[in-house]
């Protein structure tokens, strides 16, 4: 949205464009009818934290530039944030804490989903005193053609969260009752846990879903991949002798979320030869 600018009196007497702004403008924020959020001047770039019914809520307000030139991007968030960077594989998300469970929503490839904050309380600065809330458990559920997977990821304490660096950790994801032997039906998602402090005493924690290996295509050519492995996507797939078949273009990628050692593909040139003869792989 924008808001509406003074009208100068033009004929070279006095004009304004765009960002030459002489009046204050803020900005209330309100989550679900709860408490409103002031906002006092949305033209100073500044991370605001509030305190309420509604948990921990994080507006940040900063100055970026996009295709239509300079503007202001204000981002609400709470302590725990989901971010899908898998280009080809959503993933429903489910939470479980105390002996009680809920969904959580749904994360869209290369979206992201906020975590519930009736399941964040683990989280907050009030969390850290004896006899705390319990340890929060996601539910990671991939979409896939293999049925109902579930991987499993627990939220850390609050006063774990606060001395924590980056952490990349495996995430397997199976169906009830299979063990950690390799399958073909369960699957391997790359989570990363990256800590945000937002201000003094109150941090946060932001989970990266990647795929276990990305193949990338960097010659000016198509190449062709062929692999038996299961759980490979990419934007072309068939079938070539039993075998997933994925014809990659120059900068595209292949995801793999492959259970087990080692990913065995065979690759060759997918374009049409117009003199000589076909490539192997």
């Amino acid at each position: 949205f924008s808001y509406e600018q003074r009208r100068g009196k033009g004929l070279g007497v006095r004009r304004l464009y765009g960002t030459d702004v002489i009046e204050v403008r803020g900005l209330e924020v309100s989550v679900e009818g709860g408490r409103v959020m002031a906002i006092d001047n949305v033209d100073v770039a500044k991370m605001h934290v509030f305190q309420g019914d509604s948990g921990t809520i994080i507006v940040s307000v900063e100055k970026t530039v996009g295709k239509m030139g300079p503007f202001t991007r204000v981002t609400i968030r709470n302590l725990a944030v989901m971010r899908n960077k898998c280009r080809w594989v959503e993933f429903d998300l489910g939470l479980k804490a105390g002996g009680r469970e809920e969904e959580g929503g749904v994360i869209a490839a290369r979206g992201a989903l906020g975590v519930k904050r009736s399941f964040l309380r683990s989280l907050e600065p009030s969390a850290g005193a004896e006899g705390g809330p319990p340890n929060v458990t996601l539910l990671l559920k991939p979409r896939t053609k293999d049925g109902e997977l579930v991987g499993y990821i627990r939220i850390p304490h609050v006063d774990s969260i606060a001395d924590m660096d980056d952490v990349e950790i495996p995430v397997l994801c199976k169906r009830d009752g299979e063990g950690h032997e390799r399958s073909g039906s369960s699957m391997v998602v790359t989570v990363v846990f990256k800590r945000i402090s937002f201000v003094r005493g109150i941090s946060g924690v932001d989970f990266y879903l990647y795929p276990r290996v990305v193949i990338r295509n960097s010659l000016d050519l198509t190449a062709g991949i062929r692999t038996p492995m299961p759980h490979t996507y990419s934007a072309r797939m068939s079938l070539l002798s039993e075998m997933d078949y994925h014809a990659v273009e120059s900068g595209s990628t292949v995801e793999c979320y492959t259970n087990g050692r080692g990913i065995a593909v065979s690759i060759r040139n997918d374009m049409e030869i117009v003199v000589g003869t076909d490539t192997g792989w």
